[in-house]
């Protein structure tokens, strides 16, 4: 990830990406970690993390990036898009497992707890 302009470039196995505001999902046990990436300091736009994050109001029409799969960057994006990102790109370092958030009503997490 680089700072380009106003915002940031991300170079991806499959492409390159602009993202006008950053939202950092990262850290387990509620403890935040946002990482020192170069140009951070010289980066104009927004770079929030996950803890601080309350809407997706703020970022209507912007064009949004969300470093972070679990399941607050997976909620926060479902959330940007939702309150009308232009677009919303989610940035995964491992393929993460992905569930129902819930089956016949049940949420999954009770049957997790269970089995």
């Amino acid at each position: 990830m680089q700072r380009q302009g106003r915002g940031w470039r991300v170079e991806t196995d499959g492409a390159l990406i602009h993202a006008d505001a950053v939202i950092v999902a990262t850290g387990t046990n509620r403890v935040p970690v946002v990482p020192d990436w170069p140009g951070m300091s010289d980066y104009a736009g927004e770079v929030l993390h996950s803890s601080a994050y309350r809407t997706g109001r703020a970022y209507v029409d912007d064009d949004v990036l969300v470093v972070g799969a679990g399941n607050s960057g997976a909620e926060i994006a479902v959330d940007l898009v939702e309150q009308g990102a232009a677009s919303v790109r989610l940035s995964v370092r491992t393929a993460p497992h992905i569930v129902r958030r819930d089956a016949g009503g049940l949420p999954s997490q009770v049957l997790a707890v269970a089995f």
